[in-house]
């Protein structure tokens, strides 16, 4: 199945995030082909100098899709994995903020792991 393709990508990368504590990847999808990936920080990078939703950090999620404007992604797929400072997989669905920033650049689809290695999809519309 290729969304079990692309989150394995995510697993080969997530170590390179430069995070301190846990560690997420996105990646933006679209057509079968990569558009963007994006590791969650301790910064504030891209287009906002500052934090516009008082997160700790800045999400993978923000970062890969601040990347684009909602019309030249709109349709992609975005794959999101999150591991723990012990290396462990930890529950990477997007938390309420970024799901609100995922509605607005109106994905086709989110997936992520959970705890147990399963395959989710995140429930988009709204």
């Amino acid at each position: 199945m290729r969304h079990e393709r692309w989150l394995s990508v995510c697993l080969r990368i997530v170590n390179r995030s430069p995070s301190t504590t846990y560690k997420h990847v996105s990646l933006l999808v679209r057509g079968g082909s990569l558009l963007a990936y994006a590791y969650n920080r301790n910064d504030r990078p891209g287009k906002l100098t500052y934090n516009p939703y008082d997160l700790k950090g800045w999400h993978s999620e923000l970062s890969v899709l601040y990347k684009f404007s909602p019309a030249d992604v709109k349709g992609a797929t975005l794959y999101t994995v999150g591991i723990t400072p012990g290396g462990n997989l930890t529950e990477s669905c997007p938390c309420p903020i970024c799901q609100d920033l995922i509605r607005q650049y109106c994905l086709k689809a989110v997936y992520y792991f959970d705890r147990d290695m399963g395959v989710r999809q995140l429930q988009i519309a709204g």
